[in-house]
C-alpha cells in the first residue's frame, strides 16, 4: 500500500519586524484604528451584556446555572435557535427526573 504524501509550499517569512515593510504595518495600524473606534461606540452595550451576565451568574439557581451550561455546549456546533430548540425538547428531563430512578428518559 502506498503512503500519501503532502505537498508543502514554503513561504518565506520576516525574521524581524524591521524586515516587513511599512505598506504592511499600516494597513495593521489602520485595523486596530479602526476596531478601537467601533468599541468606543459600542462600550455602553457590551458593559450592559457583561451586566447582565454577571447578574445572571449572581441570581440564578442551580437549576438556570446548569440550563445555560447546557445551551452553550448545543450551540457550539450549531446555532443559538439550535441550542434553544433543543433546551425545551430536554427540559422535561431535567424538571421530572428523579436521580433514583432508572428509567431509560432520565439523562445519565
Amino acid at each position: 500500500m502506498g503512503q500519501a504524501r503532502a505537498v508543502v509550499q514554503k513561504k518565506e517569512l520576516p525574521i524581524s519586524d524591521t524586515e516587513s515593510s511599512q505598506e504592511e504595518i499600516k494597513p495593521l495600524a489602520e485595523r486596530i484604528a479602526d476596531l478601537q473606534a467601533i468599541y468606543q461606540l459600542k462600550q455602553a452595550i457590551i458593559q450592559a451584556r457583561l451586566n447582565e451576565f454577571e447578574s445572571f451568574w449572581r441570581d440564578a439557581d442551580n437549576f438556570r446555572l446548569f440550563e445555560e451550561l447546557v445551551f452553550c455546549i448545543f450551540t457550539a456546533g450549531a446555532s443559538a435557535k439550535m441550542g434553544l430548540n433543543c433546551i425545551e425538547r430536554i427540559r422535561t428531563y431535567f424538571v421530572d427526573s428523579d436521580p433514583r430512578q432508572t428509567d431509560s428518559r432520565r439523562i445519565a
